[in-house]
């Protein structure tokens, strides 16, 4: 590239005017078809997990609603209804079955170095981004711990549903306070996950928030919802089938990041030529 002028007296700026005749470098056509061709086997590669991370959780959520909402679970032949809930079934508030905001840090006790999750890296189950921060620079939001098997849903705009079911998270992993942490106690976490985010629970979130600018729930909003608690033996049989879907669902997320890393860092050696073609 050849060398550009910058002016300015107090801060340093690119004349717009500069731009159209500024001569840069660039591979030959060839080369940069070769290129392309390279990328792409990543970028195909990133989709075809996404399709099957797609694939794997509806799956979940199609179990799920055939045997909780539907009530054909394994068994239901035999199986009478009492008060709209298979017999057996109990109603009862989610505080009974699962913690919210079980642990957090206090300001001292934060890691050295830290990942922080906050709600702008979650959507719609997903966490899109950690944020690698010293703990002296980290924001004072920074306190929440979640474990494997736990559920962060925010706080603020439930509609939008930033939500993610958290499996096998890093040591150094910290969450907003933005957050709401469910923990699951007397159910499978495969179950609260998939009851939490579903258009019903929703629902009772937005029907809960409160503020005109920014609405917001709180944990008691979450923890006064009430749900029909199946029987243990179907939840465990419900797990036993769904568990292994998410865990492979968390294993391509992670090859997704490590694809996109990867195919990021090679691009501009492709493109200098550090990397031959």
């Amino acid at each position: 590239m050849d060398a550009i002028t910058i002016t300015g007296a107090t801060v340093n700026r690119i004349p717009l005017t500069s731009f159209p005749d500024t001569r840069v470098s660039f591979p030959k056509l060839n080369k940069q078809v070769t290129i392309a061709s390279i990328l792409s086997a990543y970028d195909d590669l990133i989709e075809n997990n996404r399709r099957r991370i797609a694939l794997l959780e509806e799956a979940a959520r199609l179990l799920y609603r055939e045997w909780f909402v539907h009530f054909r679970f394994p068994g239901h032949e035999h199986v009478k209804f009492v008060d709209g809930i298979p017999e057996g079934w109990e109603r009862r508030t989610l505080a009974d079955i699962a913690q919210t905001n079980r642990d957090s840090y206090r300001a001292k006790e934060l890691p050295e170095e830290l990942n922080y999750i906050d709600i702008s890296s979650v959507a719609q189950g997903r966490i899109l981004s950690k944020n690698r921060v010293a703990s002296t620079e980290a924001p004072g939001r920074a306190r929440r711990k979640a474990r494997d098997g736990d559920v962060i849903w925010s706080n603020v705009r439930p509609n939008l549903r930033a939500y993610a079911l958290v499996l096998e998270p890093n040591q150094n992993d910290v969450f907003s306070t933005g957050f709401t942490v469910l923990s699951a106690t007397e159910v499978p976490f495969t179950w609260l996950y998939l009851l939490v985010t579903t258009d019903r629970f929703v629902g009772h979130l937005v029907n809960h928030a409160t503020g005109a600018g920014y609405p917001a729930v709180r944990p008691d909003d979450f923890e006064r919802a009430t749900v029909a608690f199946p029987r243990k033996a179907v939840l465990n049989l419900f797990h036993k089938s769904t568990e292994p879907k998410f865990r492979l669902i968390s294993k391509l997320e992670k090859q997704n990041q490590k694809l996109a890393q990867a195919r990021d860092l090679l691009l501009p050696r492709l493109m200098s030529g550090e990397v031959k073609v």
